[in-house]
């Protein structure tokens, strides 16, 4: 349960800015909220996956280690992997605040059309 909160936690500071950012240049509040969230957790997994590869074919049981170090040290390697991917998740997050802040000083929001996300 823990790990589980600990994963999700991000998720409700990374919604504000996203929304009051839409707000300061005109776009659709929501939809980006969710582009916000949706970034999360793709990233998650895509890094979940690449760092979980890499974790598991560089962590092999030596031959005079015993069983009961080993899973300690799995158990600390988990809790470290379980951070490095929150950590690069969130950074994701964020570079694409930044992407989005800087696209739309280039380009401010021209007519709106109703059948777009950026249209209120």
């Amino acid at each position: 349960m823990i790990p589980l909160l600990i994963v999700l936690a991000p998720i409700v500071f990374m919604i504000r800015p996203f929304r009051d950012l839409a707000y300061d240049f005109g776009r659709h509040r929501g939809g980006y909220a969710f582009l916000a969230v949706g970034t999360y957790i793709g990233a998650y997994i895509i890094f979940g996956v690449i760092i979980g590869l890499i974790m598991a074919s560089t962590m092999q049981p030596s031959d005079t280690e015993t069983i009961s170090t080993y899973s300690q040290r799995v158990e600390r390697n988990a809790w470290l992997t379980l951070f490095m991917i929150i950590l690069m998740a969130s950074l994701s997050v964020v570079g694409l605040y930044y992407l989005l802040k800087s696209n739309w000083k280039k380009n401010p929001k021209r007519d709106s059309n109703p059948d777009l996300l950026d249209s209120k």
